[in-house]
């Protein structure tokens, strides 16, 4: 329920939020969006709506859906999917981070305690998209293939 993505012909960036949610895997309205350690390319960064004088940022699944149906390419950092009328409990008490945290390399190991979904993007080279359920992480497979088991790659740091 652990995958990473690397190389992948069927999407033009594998950080592109567009693309990676195409196939309607998660149904992005019942949940929060967690975001947190962000670097971004966005097409118009003046109206980006969010502060980034915070650690991370909440978004509603309105909020989410605006981004997603943009061109926005996350570079670095955390996105989670926490049901919307569950309280975020961040498992060791910080924000989600990818930079510097050799925990997302492994299976298991979700940031926020009761995501149902992490993506994180690292450094644009990869995307590591992890589940709690098992009936997401099958939809998510079914529509992006090349993905591969995170337990299957070897990563080289």
């Amino acid at each position: 329920m652990y995958w990473i993505i690397k190389n992948t012909k069927r999407l033009k960036l594998h950080t592109n939020l567009k693309k990676l949610f195409e196939g309607g895997w998660i149904d992005i309205y019942k949940y929060n969006w967690v975001v947190s350690d962000l670097d971004f390319y966005y097409p118009d960064p003046k109206e980006f709506f969010v502060n980034f004088e915070d650690d991370y940022f909440i978004l509603t699944p309105h909020q989410f859906q605006k981004i997603i149906d943009t061109d926005f390419q996350l570079i670095w950092g955390v996105i989670c999917a926490v049901p919307i009328n569950e309280f975020i409990n961040f498992t060791n008490g910080l924000p989600p981070f990818a930079d510097g945290n050799d925990d997302i390399w492994e299976n298991g190991n979700l940031q926020i305690d009761n995501s149902v979904a992490e993506i994180i993007a690292w450094d644009s080279s990869y995307t590591l998209v992890k589940f709690s359920d098992k009936a997401i992480s099958d939809k998510f497979k079914i529509c992006n293939l090349e993905a591969i088991a995170l337990e299957k790659y070897k990563f080289h740091r």
